[in-house]
């Protein structure tokens, strides 16, 4: 195999490495044989409880008039260059804004299907001319404001999806599912604002899930049912136009550049452990309410839990890799996370903390620290945390590094 092995733990924990090189695993996308491969060993819990990067709330987005409360839906952020925030309230149709000082300066949308009316909003980011844009998945319709609030235009993409992310000169990393005889596939792909196709990254299908009632026993959709397993594969991206991707189910990074060819992949050797006690016991507690003549044996557990549950870079470049969480762990229980550069290089290795990761959205499996950690500009994280009230409110966080 053709790249770098590296066992860093004498550099993340001050110890001495003794372990023996892992052996690699199979690599879930081909990696063409020029492409640099880095294979890492896990790091056990004892070594990684020694290490924390902290996130600081630097400044809470809110407002005392009702107009301003997001409730407990999750919003969506895009900073603003005035070190203000917009804050994508799907729930209530609108987008709010908020100054740099944190206090409201406006807002916009209403419920419907047309020019600038919101009916199923599902993202916000800033394009690079300096107007927002606002996703809603009916209709398919792409948006285009002011960052004060004035409507523009609205295209509709030829394509669907609920994924995405600004690069380079107004392109987007898009990330889409599609159904196939055997399952669901997941494409990435970087797309112009029409929605037309510039590069193709990669295609990785979804991994396997546990479905109760299966669908032949219910009378309508899968929908319908509940499931356990079923973290669709993600990416992030960084100032540069580089994407990152992750299939979750093991811990697999590939890094590819603006053109679409792969740059490097890295994998650990992290053995998944068996699914938790405590999540079979969170999945019944609610299979319970809509499916009660169900029992645990009924159900064809999966026998291991996913590897990964998000890869997110902040306003420098770096990589941060978020093992996996079970569902039912406790919210205030350290978050596990790896760092990278961006030239694969393992930097950290310990927890992170901070308001954001104790938000019930961002405890249990899947993409849900997309809530927790949106945006990242400089030093600084753009995510939704809960108040003593329960409530999702939006805050800038300032990510504290220790290399």
């Amino acid at each position: 195999m053709n790249g770098r092995r590296g066992l860093l733990l004498s550099v993340l924990v001050g110890t001495v490495a003794c372990a023996p090189e892992p052996e690699p695993s199979p690599w879930l996308l081909p990696v063409p044989p020029s492409v640099p491969t880095f294979i890492y060993a896990d790091v056990a819990p004892e070594e990684r409880a020694r290490n924390t990067i902290q996130l600081s709330e630097d400044l809470i987005f809110r407002g005392d008039e009702p107009g301003h409360l997001l409730g407990r839906a999750p919003a969506r952020l895009a900073p603003l260059p005035n070190n203000g925030v917009a804050v994508l309230d799907p729930a209530n149709h609108r987008v709010l804004l908020f100054g740099e000082d944190g206090t409201p300066s406006g807002r916009f949308g209403r419920q419907g299907q047309g020019p600038g009316e919101f009916e199923q909003p599902a993202e916000i980011f800033l394009a690079s001319g300096g107007d927002l844009r606002v996703w809603d998945v009916v209709g398919r319709q792409l948006s285009a404001w002011t960052t004060s609030g004035d409507f523009l235009a609205t295209v509709t993409l030829p394509r669907w999806g609920a994924m995405m992310s600004p690069v380079g000169a107004d392109d987007l990393v898009w990330r889409e599912s599609r159904r196939t005889p055997t399952g669901i596939d997941t494409l990435f792909m970087r797309v112009n604002m029409l929605g037309e196709l510039v590069e193709s990254y990669a295609v990785l299908p979804w991994p396997e899930r546990t479905i109760d009632p299966p669908p032949g026993e219910i009378t309508s959709t899968e929908s319908n049912a509940w499931w356990v397993g079923t973290v669709p594969p993600s990416f992030a991206t960084d100032t540069l136009g580089n994407v990152y991707v992750s299939p979750f189910e093991e811990y697999q990074i590939f890094a590819y550049s603006p053109d679409g060819s792969m740059r490097w992949a890295l994998q650990v050797a992290h053995t998944r452990p068996p699914i938790a006690r405590v999540e079979i016991e969170f999945h019944m507690a609610v299979h319970a309410r809509r499916f009660p003549q169900r029992t645990e044996g009924m159900i064809d557990w999966p026998e291991r839990q996913f590897a990964l549950a998000d890869v997110r870079v902040d306003g420098h470049g770096h990589i941060y890799v978020f093992p996996f969480v079970p569902k039912g762990t406790p919210s205030d229980s350290p978050r596990p996370v790896d760092v990278y550069s961006s030239d694969g290089t393992r930097l950290f290795s310990g927890h992170i903390t901070g308001r954001n990761f104790t938000t019930s959205s961002a405890t249990y499996n899947g993409p849900m620290y997309e809530i927790a950690w949106q945006r990242a500009v400089g030093d600084f994280v753009y995510g939704v945390a809960e108040n003593v009230a329960g409530d999702h409110e939006p805050v800038r966080f300032r990510l504290n590094e220790p290399f």
